[in-house]
């Protein structure tokens, strides 16, 4: 069956719908239970730099092999359970680029008219500027601490010096 027949047959074109996927600030798929991509923006084929058209009708597996497992693994769990799975950290490369990126994903099933499950909606929105920030933060506050314990047992040793300068007078006057 080709890309065109499946998209129309299983995932029937709405022009609302379709500007949604096209306009949306983050990535979109609808997935089939098999793990076939029924429908996919422009902004999710940009992670594994494959056409929109590359992708529709071919399996997760087919496309990103590398994420095959853990889709799969999702979606069985969405299957079997009807419960959406949300937050789910993903890393990874863009084609023709050695930096490591994060996109943080939210899958959720698509009912029938009878409550069946009958695909999985998936949203990817990137948050690498998110987790390099929060990277350069612990950095500062791991930073920070290891300063101010620096500076406590400076502390500490300052008083401890005071304490035997002190006694160190206490004596010279006893002994004058």
């Amino acid at each position: 069956m080709s890309s065109s027949v499946v998209r129309e047959v299983q995932f029937p074109k709405q022009p609302a719908l379709q500007l949604i996927y096209d306009t949306a600030p983050i990535g979109l798929a609808y997935l089939s239970p098999d793990c076939r991509y029924l429908q996919i923006n422009q902004r999710l084929t940009e992670i594994c730099g494959i056409s929109v058209e590359g992708h529709l009708g071919h399996t997760v597996r087919e496309c990103v092999p590398g994420l095959a497992s853990a889709v799969e693994g999702i979606v069985r769990s969405i299957m079997e359970t009807g419960e959406p799975v949300t937050g789910i950290e993903v890393y990874g490369q863009r084609p023709g680029h050695n930096d490591e990126r994060c996109w943080i994903t939210h899958w959720h099933p698509q009912r029938g008219p009878n409550g069946n499950i009958v695909g999985v909606n998936v949203a990817a929105e990137e948050i690498t500027e998110r987790k390099r920030h929060e990277r350069q933060l612990r950095s500062a506050r791991d930073a920070a601490e290891a300063a101010l314990q620096r500076l406590k047992e400076a502390q500490d040793s300052l008083v401890e010096a005071e304490k035997l300068a002190a006694l160190g007078r206490l004596v010279a006057g006893v002994f004058a």
